[in-house]
């Protein structure tokens, strides 16, 4: 310390001195040259040296020395005791001076002396009611020299601060409250040393009233644990005897409440923040038994009876009804005092009764003193606080998915997020928002699975065998490369692998990047395993709520759109539902999705991958037999020259070689079946060059199209000869269609089919085949009337009609009526 109390006369006040100081007050600033002044100068000189001394500190000004020493006269005079004698009270009193003295001693900056002499002269160590933080920061340099107070800063600043620290900004702003906070425990500690802080110092400066800002006293904490000054935190629990004299346990028995404390201690599997809201649940059936059962007061007094009518209240009971004063205040904040209970809230607060009294059934307990002992097992809880079914039945799950247009500006929001959504107040760098707004808008996750994502989570990869759309080898590794995302342990699966596209990849790779070195592991609250969070940043992980209160916000007024929506809010689980709504949409089967999601049991997906009533319609369709698929090819290099560019496959002939129709409406054409004789059938010649350009990809595409099948078609396809026979024979007169102009005139010569011998008009032309094939059905038909079918003509009819038959096969019309395949 720069200046001893000790070395100073500090004996009480005298009678001779209490007139010095009356005529000091009396005379005040004037001239020195006075005889009284000079006569109480030299009787109060003990007083001189040491508030001269203080002053010193910060200036050499005397007119500001004997502006100070005229007030702290003023004051001893008005308590008639020295300031040696002066209590911690007096010493805060002095220090808050009026506004009047304020404005007398402005310009002479005396309240920082003040505050220097109170600590260094009066003992007062603790300031902090005083709240002034720049003289405070000031005065911890004065008293302990700038160059202390500044290395020890330095080794604050350096666990703290920048992508080698944990993250914090070297931002004025940032970074000066916590110099404050720390000067003020140099002071409170009276030592400019790291070394010399405890923890109950930092207890202490955080306890009310007055208390040092909690979050900038935790940021030095952690760093006095980093450089290994403290001890690194152990999980703090609050003394039972504690919690429960903070819960609300009015209308509640005691031998209830001790009961609920046995449960409380036994229960130790479950987390404190599952079994803090459970212990409400119970103290709010204390006060049920206290209204409806007084005489119940223990759990040795339920029976399976009273377990029935506890269902009955609880299935019955209106919210707020036994609740406690601050979860009766929630509740009406909320508007939901006197509603019905959601069948959700019932089966939870049976589930708590089920489990409140298997753990005292099943493990040793000690009652008011008593021995060890289990509580005698008058019924089964699963059996007496079972689940009505009548409720269990309303529990099913309902993702809300979010509408696909609102979702898409949702996923362009998320993709674009730049620097001019950044707000000031954002907690995160703006490459944490971009990577978890990918991962929410691609990957399916649960919020809670986001933030527990581990330090190296992606995997890539890549086989040189691999292929592209079209079947060649990919030349370009890094677009071929299939990434993964690495899911750790959920509430129903362990940890496991999903895809997830290359840009959300990236993105996260560039926050890992910016993401600050200096992290600690911590604590993950599923498996209780010490881990690397991704999202981790100055020493914390990402909070539960950042998806739901930080992150959609900011999606939602990128996008243009309100954060609720006809189904409610906009949260982060509703993205999972709407992901795989679309992934089934597209085509991807529910084992798929189920095994995207993280099921466990397959059957869980029906939930959430919606059947789209558009898909489905259309898949009944394409199932019709009535609607049959064709194929064809569009030329791109005759549709830039505005020629024919359209041919729709109709088999292929006896020479192996496909046959196209040009006709563009082929599909509502009524003689599908008889293009030989259309101006627009494409025959063997123009086909084959189709074909071999179709072979090497020479600007020549396959597509698919749907048609509903002509009669005759469908005829044809069930075997159905007769019909067949009898549908072209009525549509032989009806002329073949027109081509739009002379450039779809493909078939300049139609076979004249009165000098086409019969032969050859089989082998070209399905409607004589199928003439014909009719004829020898009803031919054999006849035959094998008259004969037991083992003459000559039976067996001749046969071999034509097998003969027939494997023309019509050749030809592969029939059989491309009921495939897609060009090639099969």
């Amino acid at each position: 310390m720069p200046i001893v109390p000790e070395s100073y006369d500090r004996s009480p006040l005298t009678s001779s001195e209490l007139e010095a100081l009356a005529i000091a007050c009396r005379l005040g600033l004037k001239s020195k040259g006075l005889t009284g002044l000079k006569r109480a100068t030299a009787t109060l000189q003990r007083f001189q040296q040491p508030i001269f001394d203080v002053v010193a500190l910060r200036s050499d000004d005397l007119r500001r020395y004997r502006a100070f020493r005229c007030f702290l006269y003023e004051e001893m005079l008005r308590r008639k005791t020295s300031f040696w004698e002066w209590s911690t009270q007096e010493w805060i009193e002095t220090l808050g001076i009026t506004q009047a003295a304020r404005k007398k001693y402005r310009a002479l900056s005396m309240h920082a002396s003040l505050m220097d002499i109170a600590y260094l002269l009066g003992g007062i160590s603790d300031l902090r009611e005083v709240d002034d933080k720049r003289n405070i920061t000031e005065m911890a340099r004065r008293i302990f020299g700038t160059e202390v107070i500044e290395r020890e800063f330095h080794k604050i600043t350096t666990i703290l601060v920048g992508k080698s620290g944990r993250g914090y900004s070297e931002d004025y702003n940032s970074i000066q409250p916590v110099k404050y906070c720390l000067c003020a425990l140099f002071l409170l500690n009276r030592s400019p040393y790291l070394e010399d802080f405890s923890p109950d110092l930092l207890q202490k400066a955080t306890t009310p009233p007055h208390a040092l800002h909690g979050a900038h006293v935790r940021r030095i904490q952690v760093a006095l644990q980093e450089l290994g000054l403290l001890a690194s935190p152990e999980e703090q629990l609050i003394p039972l005897s504690e919690l429960i004299s903070r819960l609300d346990t009015h209308d509640v028995h005691p031998q209830w409440v001790r009961w609920c404390s046995t449960w409380f201690r036994l229960a130790s599997e479950l987390p404190l923040k599952r079994r803090r809201p459970y212990l409400d649940i119970l103290l709010m059936t204390g006060r049920w038994l206290t209204a409806n059962h007084p005489e119940i007061v223990s759990a040795e007094q339920w029976d399976e009876e009273l377990a029935l009518e506890y269902i009955h209240y609880t299935c019955t009971t209106t919210a707020g009804e036994y609740a406690s004063a601050l979860g009766l205040k929630c509740l009406i904040s909320k508007g939901q005092v006197g509603k019905k209970l959601a069948p959700t809230t019932i089966d939870r607060r049976l589930c708590v009764m089920r489990h409140f009294f298997h753990v005292l059934q099943d493990r040793p307990l000690v009652v008011e003193h008593a021995a060890p002992n289990t509580l005698t097992r008058h019924f089964n809880p699963t059996l007496a606080f079972a689940t009505p079914p009548s409720v269990k039945r309303l529990i099913q799950p309902d993702p809300r998915d979010i509408d696909e247009v609102i979702w898409c500006k949702l996923t362009y929001a998320a993709a674009t997020l730049s620097k001019e959504d950044y707000a000031v107040t954002w907690n995160y760098p703006l490459s944490c928002y971009q990577a978890v707004a990918l991962l929410w808008v691609t990957s399916a996750r649960r919020p809670n699975e986001i933030t527990r994502l581990q330090l190296r989570c992606i995997r890539r990869d890549w086989d040189p065998s691999m292929l592209d759309e079209r079947g060649l080898p990919v030349s370009d590794e890094a677009a071929a490369q299939l990434c993964y995302l690495h899911v750790p342990a959920n509430k129903t699966k362990g940890p496991f692998w999903v895809p997830i596209p290359r840009y959300t990849v990236e993105a996260i790779e560039a926050w890992e990047r910016e993401r600050p070195l200096n992290q600690p592991k911590l604590v993950d609250p599923k498996d209780h395993s010490l881990v690397d969070f991704l999202f981790c940043f100055r020493g914390k992980k990402l909070g539960d709520n950042f998806i739901n209160k930080s992150l959609i916000p900011v999606l939602c007024k990128r996008a243009g759109i309100p954060e609720h929506d006809a189904r409610g809010a906009i949260t982060g689980h509703r993205a999972r539902s709407t992901i795989a709504t679309m992934l089934r949409k597209n085509g991807l089967s529910l084992d798929d999705i189920s095994q995207f999601l993280g099921h466990a049991r397959p059957e869980m997906v029906k939930a959430y991958a919606r059947t789209d009533p558009f898909r489905f319609g259309r898949e009944i369709n394409r199932a019709n037999d009535l609607m049959r698929i064709v194929e064809g090819i569009i030329d791109t290099r005759a549709a830039k020259a505005g020629k024919p560019n359209v041919f729709f496959f109709l088999g292929r002939g006896s020479d192996g070689q496909p046959r196209f129709c040009g006709n563009p409406a082929w599909e509502k054409c009524a003689h599908r079946l008889a293009c030989l004789k259309c101006p627009m059938y494409v025959g063997a010649d123009q086909a084959s060059r189709l074909a071999e350009r179709l072979e090497v990809r020479d600007e020549l595409f396959k597509f698919q199209t749907q048609v509903e099948m002509t009669l005759q078609e469908k005829a044809a396809a069930e075997g159905d000869i007769e019909t067949l026979t009898a549908l072209i024979e009525a549509d032989t007169d009806v002329p073949p269609p027109e081509p739009p102009n002379e450039e779809f005139r493909f078939n300049t010569s139609p076979p004249d089919t009165s000098s086409t011998s019969p032969l050859s008009e089989t082998q070209t032309d399905l409607v004589a085949l199928g003439r014909e094939l009719a004829a020898l059905t009803r031919e054999l038909a006849a035959v094998e009337k008259r004969t037991d079918g083992r003459n000559a003509s039976a067996r001749a009819l046969k071999k034509q009609i097998a003969a027939v038959t494997e023309q019509m096969a050749a030809l592969d019309q029939i059989r491309v009526l009921t495939k897609a395949s060009l090639g099969a």
